[in-house]
């Protein structure tokens, strides 16, 4: 099923031509149904992608027809194309919070809205444009090695995806599944739908997902673009 991008956001788009481009959007859900979002101006190239790949939309040579087709059309338009459109993201979610087992929920991960004063950090997260929105950390010799947090960029209305990352020197000790059990718990007691996002080619992310008792909804693919400096 082909359907368009909203129309005001394409007109914004095509008008202020924004810092990223996303022309081509797929989704496949559980049961099989593919859906696939584009620009109108990308119209042609989403029907003959239906039309060749709909057994497979994500197969190597689906992806690999995508990118041949779509690369020199938002080159034109200025923007290059993200190195990872290779490869697609798997899609869970915490359906059920109960299902969430006890035994990765560390008395070690704690809930917080803000870093508590003298702590240091181990992790690329930016404590300093931190929000009030909740994560989960794990503290080691007086640093966060471990969180996970809510990704600012994916979340709408009643949805919380869920990032998770661990310093490397403390990685192999269930840390990124115990901080993403326990914020998932605290959301989902608060309403909210979780879900978590990963790239198939990421095989310690998928665990963390398996190990939290998410449940597989479906893969999703983003022909994702930047704007050339």
């Amino acid at each position: 099923m082909i359907r368009f991008e909203d129309e005001d956001f394409e007109e914004f788009f095509f008008s202020e031509y924004p810092d990223v481009a996303i022309p081509i959007e797929i989704r496949v859900d559980r049961d099989g149904q593919v859906t696939i979002t584009t620009y109108r101006k990308t119209e042609s190239i989403a029907r003959e992608l239906e039309a060749r790949f709909s057994d497979d939309p994500f197969s190597p040579d689906a992806l690999h027809y995508l990118d041949r087709a779509l690369r020199p059309v938002v080159t034109s338009w200025g923007y290059r194309p993200d190195k990872r459109c290779e490869s697609y993201i798997l899609n869970y979610e915490a359906t059920d919070h109960t299902k969430i087992p006890d035994l990765i929920l560390s008395p070690k991960a704690q809930v917080i809205s803000a870093l508590p004063k003298g702590l240091g950090n181990c992790t690329t997260y930016d404590f300093e444009e931190e929000t009030e929105d909740l994560k989960s950390i794990i503290v080691e010799d007086g640093k966060v090695v471990s969180l996970a947090c809510i990704n600012p960029y994916d979340e709408d209305g009643d949805e919380r995806e869920l990032n998770t990352e661990t310093a490397p020197a403390y990685r192999r000790r269930g840390y990124s599944a115990a901080n993403t059990a326990r914020l998932a718990k605290v959301l989902s007691a608060q309403g909210y739908r979780v879900t978590y996002n990963c790239n198939v080619k990421n095989i310690a992310s998928r665990r963390v997902a398996e190990k939290c008792g998410f449940t597989y909804v479906g893969k999703s693919y983003y022909y994702v673009c930047y704007r050339e400096e």
